[in-house]
């Protein structure tokens, strides 16, 4: 069974960093509990979307890549976010002083600070990327997601219920989409290493998602008094036609809330 830890019980004296391993293209330090069991942690509830991402002019989707993208939104509040928070600036800053050997090469944070094109920080929340393995038959990629790319269970997904939801490749993006709150188990996977740079492989392991679809149903306008005097006039009397006026008041629509995410 899994070891799943909360951020504010995870300590970092607990690491143990293996030598540096060869993987494909790539080197990569696997970082586990020195008990030997994994790094999976269970986040607080955070503001987090899907996110698919395709090859620019490719049409088809052998080399799409999914991820979800967390935001620490409200760590300013929110003290189980800000440890959330804290921890993982703290992961970065071990890493660092154990795999970046080479200063020469860039380190890529768990932690990334939204910057504008001159590398300035902006005020947006910073955020975390966490990455969905995808599940593959003999006969190719099967539309659902794995926590073990050799063949392990499918990542798990569930409402604010606890019900078992269908969220698969096609339909990532609409049913997590921007605004919606989860809470995730996630795994660290490996630090890499490549020419490139250094980064951390996180990767989902189980989601539950609460969408935040609030739906404005009453009336919520603040009325100037001013707006309900009607003026008339005697010296432009009103036309006598038929014509009739629609009010407002009597359609039918239905006012939405206006979307105010933050960007993440």
């Amino acid at each position: 069974m899994a070891f799943v830890m909360k951020p504010e019980s995870f300590s970092l004296s607990d690491l143990k960093f293996s030598d540096v391993k060869k993987m494909d293209k790539i080197k990569v330090v696997y970082v586990n509990r020195k008990d030997r069991n994994k790094v999976i942690l269970q986040t607080p509830l955070v503001r987090a979307h899907g996110k698919m991402w395709r090859e620019e002019n490719v049409t088809d989707s052998l080399n799409d890549k999914f991820e979800l993208n967390l935001s620490f939104s409200g760590s300013e509040s929110d003290p189980k976010i800000k440890a959330f928070l804290d921890k993982m600036l703290e992961l970065d800053e071990l890493i660092k002083k154990n795999v970046q050997t080479n200063k020469n090469v860039k380190y890529c944070p768990i932690v990334r600070v939204p910057t504008d094109e001159q590398g300035n920080a902006l005020t947006y929340p910073p955020t975390m990327r966490v990455k969905l393995d995808r599940k593959k038959s003999e006969d190719g990629f099967t539309g659902k997601f794995t926590n073990n790319k050799s063949g392990g269970t499918e990542v798990l997904f569930f409402n604010e219920n606890k019900e078992i939801i269908d969220i698969n490749e096609k339909n990532f993006e609409e049913k997590i989409p921007r605004g919606s709150n989860v809470v995730c188990v996630i795994e660290l996977v490996y630090v890499s290493i490549s020419s490139t740079g250094i980064s951390t492989k996180w990767k989902l392991v189980q989601c539950k998602v609460n969408k935040s679809t609030k739906i404005v149903d009453s009336y919520i306008m603040l009325d100037d008094e001013d707006d309900d005097v009607k003026q008339e006039t005697k010296t432009d009397p009103e036309p006598n036609t038929e014509e009739s006026r629609v009010d407002f008041a009597d359609t039918d629509e239905m006012v939405y809330e206006a979307d105010l995410d933050e960007a993440d």
